[in-house]
């Protein structure tokens, strides 16, 4: 395993979550043309994919040189699109088996990749805040709604088996423990994809620092605790 499987694997077992790794698929599944790193087999649950990636080559914050600098969305897009598509790619086979799949992101060498709520949603597009306005006016009949432009991973019409994008992390308190390689309590921030044929279910991973985004009631919320996504 590489280091980001192996903290996956820290979590599945700390949450005494059964799982298959990529060796052993068999034992809990029908192996097709490709093979997953994780089938997990969580309690009272249908069985779940997983496909991990860890991020190793330095992102856009590691290169910054300049005092004064910005970087566009389209940057770090481009950084979370490759491994994400690649980890669809590798469930993909398995799309018609009704269960749920996941892809999981890691930042555990801190290579400069933002991931967190704001950073995730952008797999579904560019977000746009639109707000219809009387010109004449000045009223606005609705509060608005966010909407999803270009640069989209996720859609209505693909990837809709990827039921979610998940960030493994370290629980507070122990993000900067040394070495990396180092067991510590792990926890998981996740984006629930809108246009899922098969949704993760939430009580899946239910430990009180893990995070799930997602859209209930037509809004972007934290489907836990019922906050607002990111921002107030």
């Amino acid at each position: 395993m590489n280091l980001g499987e192996q903290r996956f694997a820290w979590l599945l077992t700390q949450r005494h979550i059964p799982f298959c790794t990529e060796t052993n698929l068999e034992d809990c599944i029908q192996v097709r043309c490709r093979r997953p790193d994780f089938c997990a087999q969580p309690a009272e649950f249908p069985p779940i994919l997983a496909e991990v990636k860890e991020f190793k080559k330095p992102g856009p914050l590691r290169k910054i040189t300049a005092r004064v600098w910005f970087a566009g969305p389209e940057l770090f897009l481009r950084r979370l699109r490759g491994p994400v598509e690649a980890a669809a790619e590798q469930l993909e086979p398995y799309r018609a088996d009704g269960i749920p799949m996941i892809v999981v992101l890691d930042n555990a060498r801190r290579v400069g990749i933002p991931l967190g709520a704001i950073d995730l949603v952008q797999l579904l597009g560019a977000p746009e805040y639109v707000v219809p306005i009387n010109v004449e006016t000045g009223a606005r009949p609705d509060p608005g709604h966010l909407h999803f432009g270009s640069g989209q991973v996720l859609t209505p019409n693909r990837r809709q088996y990827v039921s979610a994008v998940a960030v493994n992390l370290p629980k507070g308190g122990h993000q900067y423990v040394e070495p990396v390689e180092q067991e510590r309590p792990m926890r998981l921030r996740i984006l629930h994809n809108p246009y899922a044929s098969v949704p993760l279910p939430s009580d899946v991973f239910s430990d009180p620092e893990d995070e799930h985004i997602g859209v209930r009631d037509g809004r972007w919320q934290n489907l836990r605790t019922g906050e607002p996504a990111w921002g107030r």
